[in-house]
């Protein structure tokens, strides 16, 4: 009886020994550090820093298994490492999402990235595999006396314009370089073409290097204004992957397209613009100012000017730095001016001297900004000590 209950006891202690930690649920403190984790996970891809999220995501995943939001923070490393371009990596993190949160809200997002990556067990797998290589034209607008046995509709009884737009999606997904050039074509046919202009969005989150310039050729060129409209909403909710805005703003900004691009961002609403030059500053390359310098002279919209000075003042290279000095000196909007002042009045590689040439230079009429006023009058009441001293 004795044996029988030492075995007992042994053997419910091996089983608690063995269960594996993650099969526990995490204590309220451990939840919030898994989430901190997160949130610091996501800053980064919100940043563009792709492998520091991926860190940071694997870090709260590995301490923190079974935290509240251990789904979210796993669909969000399969996101990451598609950008990071490992998608074996995701792959095999989407298995693994499947077998450990099988009833997860996350599940869909997560079978859209299954499909994304062509994996098997998708339901669009094998109707991507058969799906032509090129779409249809879009048929003409009905007239009376057309053969109207088959038109406008499938032999399933589904709408061709709804089967249009589902195998114009999948082919963004598989290719968006390819489908953006399609279409190109096909807006040339039918300026309206809802296969395209309803996957409008799927091309803006398909990180491609096109397009950007695709969106900015519909918006300028395109005839319909409802097509022009919605490609400009999307220019400003452009996937960067890979700085894919900032290198395409430098190229469009060149001699031949930088009307093209300027009477674009003249248009679109203040956010649109907004995000758009949030994404071109995180662009590595210094030409960015370069770019930012040209907009700004070839635009007359002061309130984009301004935008594109306050997106100037975040960059730290010291170009940046000097097109704020001669906006801050020479522009003749006041509103602009200021903004460039205040810009240089925080940032600490501006010489002091520099804002007292600054002030001189400044309307008498005019208000001083208070924190270059600040730092300049702090010289000023120092001078006369450091005169005496020597």
């Amino acid at each position: 009886m004795r044996l029988s209950s030492l075995l007992m006891t042994l053997t419910i202690v091996g089983i608690l020994v063995t269960v594996p930690p993650q099969l526990h649920a995490q204590t309220p403190a451990q939840n919030a550090a898994a989430k901190a984790l997160f949130l610091e996970g996501r800053d980064f891809v919100d940043e563009g820093s792709f492998a520091d999220a991926e860190k940071t995501f694997r870090e709260a995943l590995t301490k923190y298994p079974k935290a509240e939001q251990s789904d979210k923070t796993s669909f969000y490393l399969i996101t990451t490492l598609i950008k990071l371009g490992r998608t074996d990596e995701a792959r095999a993190e989407i298995q693994s999402f499947k077998r450990t949160y099988p009833q997860s809200p996350w599940s869909s997002d997560v079978e859209e990235k299954r499909i994304t990556l062509g994996m098997p067990g998708s339901v669009f797998q094998a109707y991507r595999i058969h799906a032509p290589v090129a779409l249809p034209v879009p048929p003409q607008p009905f007239a009376p006396g057309r053969n109207t046995a088959t038109f406008g509709v499938n032999i399933n009884g589904m709408p061709n314009a709804s089967l249009e737009q589902e195998m114009f999606r999948v082919i963004v997904l598989r290719d968006a370089n390819y489908a953006i050039g399609l279409a190109k074509d096909r807006l040339k046919t039918n300026p309206s073409d809802p296969a395209v202009v309803s996957n409008f969005s799927t091309i803006a989150g398909s990180g491609s290097p096109q397009a950007f310039p695709f969106f900015v050729s519909v918006a300028s060129d395109g005839p319909i204004p409802n097509t022009q409209t919605q490609a400009r909403f999307w220019i400003g909710r452009l996937n960067n992957a890979e700085d894919a805005v900032g290198k395409a703003f430098i190229v469009l900004t060149g001699d031949r397209t930088l009307s093209v691009v300027v009477d674009v961002l003249n248009r679109s609403n203040p956010v649109e613009r907004n995000n758009v030059l949030k994404q071109v500053v995180q662009h590595p390359s210094p030409e960015k100012v370069i770019a930012l310098e040209r907009v700004f002279k070839a635009t007359t919209v002061q309130p984009f000017r301004s935008q594109i000075v306050e997106s100037a003042a975040t960059i730290p290279e010291s170009a940046a730095r000097e097109f704020l000095v001669d906006v801050a000196k020479h522009e003749s909007e006041y509103p602009v001016r200021l903004t460039a002042i205040q810009a240089l009045g925080v940032r600490k590689d501006v010489d002091v001297k520099v804002l007292g040439d600054i002030m001189r230079m400044w309307p008498p009429a005019a208000p001083v900004p208070a924190r270059a006023k600040e730092r300049v009058e702090g010289i000023r009441v120092q001078a006369p000590r450091n005169a005496n001293s020597n």
